[in-house]
């Protein structure tokens, strides 16, 4: 058994998933999906990966030996955008 360590947040590809969870997730062969924590009880499954439309599995759920490639192991965080106030210039009173 490999234990391996992926934070929350995670963007993964599977690759190769089984017909039968491609039919019961509406999903297709291969996958991006980001890697989620469900619960942080202790003495329960919580790891799964959850689809781009929304559906999500429990790692214990997918076949042994399931490939799957790291695309990036920090959570893609959305930069706010930053609107700079105009300069205001204003004519002194009577000019």
């Amino acid at each position: 058994m490999t234990i391996i360590c992926i934070p929350p947040g995670a963007q993964l590809v599977m690759r190769d998933i089984p017909q039968c969870l491609q039919q019961q997730l509406g999903v297709g062969d291969e996958e991006e999906v980001t890697f989620v924590q469900l619960s942080a009880d202790a003495y329960s499954y919580s790891d799964a990966v959850r689809f781009n439309n929304g559906r999500e599995v429990l790692l214990q759920k997918l076949a042994e030996g399931q490939r799957v490639d790291v695309l990036c192991l920090a959570p893609v965080k959305e930069v706010p955008l930053q609107v700079w106030p105009a300069a205001v210039t204003r004519q002194p009173r009577g000019a």
